[in-house]
């Protein structure tokens, strides 16, 4: 089986080599604030062979831990499953994005591992989330409305027993992690507090996302090893954001102004203080974790690849967040500790990301073009390629 299985990873590889060419070193571009872009399709699902094939990491016994799962409690309550129950319910539709979402979340929940207290109802929602996908994927409309109501429910349920567990868990580690900063980063960069301060400033109204926005972001931080470097403007930063959804939980408009100003620059400043430092320590050694290959994968699959290439196609014009994407998603994969099998593969695409970033900054848009093709193939196969590594590998 191991001969199989490095004979298919050889041949994933060798296509990736040829779908992504050189790209020339990293280029560091400033953060730019998200903006929507239409989620990709599916990624294929493995095959039957693929699944008989033995896992890529050995299953190995660790600790629950809090920060990995207030990562999943992250993604778990923004993928908006309350509007995909509602959107099914009234347009008696399947959104072929649905199921997309479905796979993404269930595949960061599969790799988690779960504290005793919580996994047994995280493997019923998995279960749960499992079944409504093969309703999604079936065009089964009847069946999806009422597993999508299933799954709203559940979703509460379960991110409000995570509330309680994570009220009272300890790290399971006192060093930072490179990867695990570098995705408080994405989180932390990804949020939109420009765009929610400066919505409160011109409409002095506050929208009841962004106090869950402000709460998600605030649980992740909460539960980071910080260095030393980082661990006091970390800190202060996490004090600024509990003051502002005290303020937009209250509704006071005029408080929440003012903090959301001073929350935007002080993002600015300990996202600027992460790239210094990320930049001077040491990648994490530690063996390659089928978690954080997952949660890599999930920003390479939600990042809108397709997107991205064909809008640039259609419109030639370079819109700025373009940017922000591909270097949030990139500084996370520069983090992972990749299996020996997806290394290369994985090293290729991160050159054609830094190679794509350099066309966008430079408004280059018959490079972007040509380039935003190259990744958005390049993505598809070494997520479909993560995807075989990973089959039978949950926790």
């Amino acid at each position: 089986m191991k001969t199989l299985l490095r004979t298919f990873c050889i041949f994933v590889l060798a296509v990736t080599l040829t779908a992504c060419g050189g790209a020339p070193a990293a280029t560091t571009v400033p953060a730019v604030e998200p903006a929507a872009i239409a989620p990709e399709a599916p990624t294929e699902a493995p095959t039957e062979a693929a699944a008989a094939t033995e896992a890529p990491m050995a299953h190995t016994e660790k600790e629950a831990d809090p920060f990995e799962v207030s990562v999943a409690q992250n993604l778990l309550d923004s993928a908006g499953f309350h509007g995909i129950a509602e959107a099914l319910t009234e347009t008696q539709t399947i959104d072929p994005a649905s199921l997309s979402t479905v796979t993404r979340v269930n595949k960061i929940l599969a790799q988690t591992t779960w504290p005793a207290d919580l996994h047994d109802q995280a493997h019923t929602f998995i279960d749960t989330l499992t079944t409504f996908g093969a309703a999604l994927e079936a065009d089964n409309v009847a069946e999806a409305v009422t597993l999508s109501e299933s799954v709203h429910d559940a979703q509460h349920e379960l991110s409000h027993e995570i509330e309680h567990w994570l009220g009272d868990a300890q790290p399971v580690t006192a060093d930072a992690s490179t990867f695990d900063v570098s995705v408080a980063q994405y989180f932390l960069d990804a949020a939109g507090f420009h765009g929610i301060a400066t919505a409160l400033a011109e409409t002095q109204t506050i929208d009841p996302t962004y106090l869950s926005t402000v709460t998600r972001v605030n649980t992740v931080l909460a539960h980071t090893v910080w260095p030393a470097d980082l661990n006091d403007a970390a800190q202060a930063f996490s004090e600024s954001l509990t003051a502002f959804g005290a303020a937009l939980e209250a509704d006071n408009v005029a408080e929440a102004v003012t903090l959301s100003e001073t929350v935007h620059d002080a993002q600015h400043e300990l996202s600027h203080s992460i790239d210094h430092w990320i930049g001077d320590a040491q990648k994490s050694t530690a063996e390659a974790d089928s978690f954080d290959v997952t949660v890599a994968q999930f920003f390479l699959d939600s990042a809108g690849f397709h997107g991205i290439a064909t809008a640039l196609s259609e419109t030639q014009t370079i819109d700025p967040t373009y940017l922000s994407k591909v270097t949030r998603v990139n500084k996370v994969l520069a983090q992972t500790t990749w299996p020996a099998d997806l290394n290369d593969a994985a090293q290729v695409f991160i050159e054609s990301l830094n190679t794509f970033a350099a066309a966008l900054e430079a408004d280059n848009i018959a490079d972007a073009v040509t380039i935003s093709e190259t990744v958005h193939d390049a993505q598809h196969e070494l997520s479909h390629s993560i995807d075989h590594l990973m089959e039978g590998h949950a926790h």
